[in-house]
């Protein structure tokens, strides 16, 4: 039986912590441009996707205005970042302001 090329890299993503990282790394981008969307161009440099850790995304804001606007978003940005990273099961955010 043949195994598809992306299940065999989801199987050396659990076990390499460089491919982790790398994973990661591409999930704060992709959450990143969310923000952007979210927040429209006067705001998007108050806010930054930082960390990722145990189904959580940590996002540093500047503001308790970006935070509100933003939770008010939060399940956008939760199903987006979920759609298109199968493998990743993220639960909530958590701000830091």
């Amino acid at each position: 039986m043949m195994q598809s090329l992306s299940s065999l890299f989801q199987k050396h993503v659990e076990f390499s912590p460089s491919l982790r990282i790398a994973q990661q790394s591409l999930i704060l981008e992709k959450a990143n441009v969310l923000l952007s969307g979210v927040l429209g161009e006067s705001l998007v440099e108050s806010a930054r996707a930082v960390y990722l850790s145990g189904g959580i995304l940590t996002i540093a804001c500047l503001n308790s205005v970006v935070v509100g606007k933003i939770k008010l978003s939060e399940a956008i940005i939760l199903s987006g970042l979920n759609q298109e990273f199968s493998s990743l099961k993220l639960e909530s955010i958590r701000y830091l302001a």
